[in-house]
C-alpha cells in the first residue's frame, strides 16, 4: 500500500471519531508504513486483537454506545420540597397544661354538675316503650356464656366498676326502674332484651333479677361514696357560700319511710342556700348496714341527721350513682 492510500484512511479513521483504525484493515491507522518498502504480509489476528480489546481512551478503542436514561422526574405528591402535609410545615403548637382550660362562668358550673353530665349520656333506645332516652336513665343487659355449661345467661352489663370480660354480644337496654323488672319476669317479657338473631328461648333469666340489680347497684354506691374525702362533707344548714356549693343533701335519719312516700315531690327536696336540692334518704336507699358504713367512712359525727356534698369533680361520680339507685327504686 502507498503512503497516499494509507494517509487517506487515516483521516477517514479520524473523521469517524475513532481515533484509530478500523478492525480488519492493515494497522496503518497506528503506525505509518514504510516509505522505502510497502508491507503487501496480510495483517495478522494478534494485531487485529490487540485493536478491538484496547482500553477507552485509546486510539485503537472502539467506542460502545450503552444506553442509560435519565431518571424520571419525582412526582410533586412525593417531592417534600413542594408538597409537605400542613402539620409538618408549622411548628407544633404549644400544649396547654392540663386542667389550665380558659372557661366560661357557665362552662365552670356545667364542668361540676352531676345532672348535667347525666342528661349528657349516650342516648338509647329503650325496649319496653321504645323511647330513646339518656342511657344513665337506663340499664344495658348482656349475654353470658358459661365457660363450662355454654349456657346463656342474660345478665345486667355497665353496673360494676369492673367491665365484663366474657361478654358474648351486647344486648338491649331497659329503663332503670325496679317495678319494670319485676314486670319482665311475667310470662318471660324478659325475652325482648335479647336481639333478633338469637333464640330467645336458649337464654337463662337469672330469678329476682329486680333484687340483684338492686344489689349490685348498691355495692356500687358504696364504693363511689366512700372515694369521697370528709372536705367534701359539709353538714346541713350550710351558710358559708363562698366556701362551696351544695349538690345534694343525705339524710341519716332512722324512720321508717315506705318506698312509696319516700319518693313523691314533696319528700325528694330540700331547700340549701335559697335554691332547690335533691334529698337522698341513705337508709330506704343503701339499707341500714351500708348506710351505716358510709356514715362512719366519712366520719359523720353522732345525732348529725343531714349532711351535704358540695359540688366538685372528685364528688360527681358518687351524685350521680345516688340519683341512678334513686331512680330505681323510685315511682315514676
Amino acid at each position: 500500500m502507498s503512503v497516499r492510500a494509507s494517509s487517506r484512511l487515516l483521516r477517514q479513521s479520524r473523521r469517524l471519531g475513532a481515533g484509530g483504525g478500523v478492525v480488519g484493515l492493515p494497522s496503518v491507522g497506528i503506525r505509518a508504513a514504510s516509505t522505502t518498502a510497502p508491507s503487501s504480509s496480510p495483517p495478522s489476528s494478534s494485531s487485529a486483537e490487540g485493536i478491538a480489546e484496547s482500553p477507552a481512551g485509546t486510539s485503537g478503542a472502539v467506542k460502545e454506545n450503552v444506553y442509560n436514561p435519565r431518571p424520571p422526574p419525582v412526582s410533586p405528591l412525593m417531592d417534600e420540597n413542594k408538597y409537605m402535609p400542613m402539620s409538618r410545615r408549622l411548628p407544633p403548637k404549644p400544649q396547654r397544661p392540663r386542667g389550665t382550660e380558659i372557661l366560661s362562668p357557665r362552662e365552670e358550673a356545667l364542668k361540676v354538675n352531676p345532672y348535667a353530665k347525666i342528661l349528657a349520656t349516650e342516648v338509647r333506645n329503650e325496649v319496653d316503650f321504645h323511647r330513646r332516652l339518656p342511657s344513665w336513665f337506663l340499664i344495658r343487659f348482656a349475654i353470658l356464656k358459661h365457660p363450662e355449661t355454654d349456657e346463656m345467661y342474660l345478665v345486667p352489663d355497665r353496673i360494676k366498676e369492673e367491665a365484663q370480660r366474657q361478654t358474648f354480644t351486647a344486648g338491649r337496654w331497659a329503663i332503670n326502674n325496679m317495678r319494670l323488672f319485676n314486670l319482665l319476669e311475667e310470662r318471660k317479657n324478659w325475652r325482648k332484651l335479647v336481639g333478633h338473631d338469637i333464640d330467645g328461648r336458649k337464654m337463662v333469666w337469672r330469678k329476682n333479677m329486680a333484687d340483684h340489680v338492686l344489689k349490685i347497684t348498691r355495692e356500687r354506691v358504696r364504693l363511689e361514696m366512700n372515694k369521697l374525702q370528709r372536705r367534701e362533707i359539709v353538714e346541713i344548714p350550710w351558710e358559708f357560700e363562698g366556701e362551696g356549693e351544695v349538690g345534694c343533701v343525705l339524710d341519716w335519719s332512722k324512720d321508717d319511710w315506705s318506698k312509696e312516700e319516700a319518693y313523691q315531690d314533696k319528700e325528694c327536696l330540700t331547700m340549701v342556700q335559697g335554691k332547690s336540692v335533691p334529698l337522698h334518704h341513705m337508709q330506704t336507699l343503701l339499707g341500714d348496714e351500708i348506710a351505716s358504713e358510709i356514715q362512719v367512712k366519712l366520719r359523720i359525727p353522732y345525732g348529725v341527721t343531714r349532711s351535704g356534698i358540695l359540688l366538685h369533680e372528685r364528688s360527681m361520680k358518687a351524685q350521680m350513682w345516688l340519683m341512678k339507685i334513686r331512680a330505681y327504686l323510685g315511682t315514676y
